[in-house]
């Protein structure tokens, strides 16, 4: 037969009163407290996920700048080469560089005639034939400036003569002219091609 709370001795009573805000406590912290704390470590697991997420960004991201940084560097060094050997003919940029150093160097170009493309594996050479006169010194500075510009220039002489002859038209030589020259002037630009060299006319 079940008996009474009063029925109970002392102790026992004080016990089950005791117990009871410890049942109370853990049934308040099983409905409230126990689903805040699945959500703290669920939010816990997401901010680590997002930390490891960033930490991949910011790499990916510093990555991307040296990336951006190469391609600058790889462009800058494109548009220097293309200025030595320029990606396609470019006959006119090349009539005015020879025409700046003469003019610059105080030498006339009496005649100026392009010659036969000839390909090769990766380029193509672009000669033309000219004759130049003028002074001695003013002469070696003319070729000294075709040297030394950016584009790539090739100069092979194939004669030494009097300033009066081997060139186009009517002009007046002056006296302080003393030397003439015949001469190839070989310039290059890229090429995909890798045909033989053409045959001359």
């Amino acid at each position: 037969m079940a008996k009474k709370f009063q029925d109970l001795s002392p102790s026992l009573q004080m016990g089950i009163v005791a117990l009871v805000p410890v049942v109370l406590a853990v049934a308040a912290y099983m409905y409230w407290a126990s689903p805040i704390a699945d959500e703290r470590d669920r939010l816990s697991a997401q901010v680590q996920t997002l930390r490891a997420q960033n930490q991949s960004n910011e790499i990916f991201d510093q990555q991307r700048l040296k990336n951006r940084a190469r391609i600058a560097e790889l462009e800058h060094q494109l548009v220097e080469l293309s200025a030595v050997v320029p990606a396609k003919e470019d006959s006119e940029g090349f009539i005015a560089t020879i025409q700046d150093a003469s003019t610059t160097a105080g030498i006339h170009i009496r005649s100026l005639v392009a010659q036969p493309l000839a390909e090769h594996e990766g380029y193509t050479e672009e000669p033309f034939k000219g004759h130049v006169d003028g002074a001695y010194f003013p002469m070696m500075d003319f070729f000294n400036r075709l040297a030394q510009g950016a584009r790539i220039v090739n100069v092979t002489i194939t004669q030494l003569t009097d300033p009066k002859g081997g060139g186009q038209g009517h002009f007046t030589v002056s006296s302080s002219e003393t030397v003439g020259v015949d001469c190839v002037f070989t310039t290059y630009f890229n090429s995909s091609k890798g045909a033989a060299p053409a045959a001359p006319k």
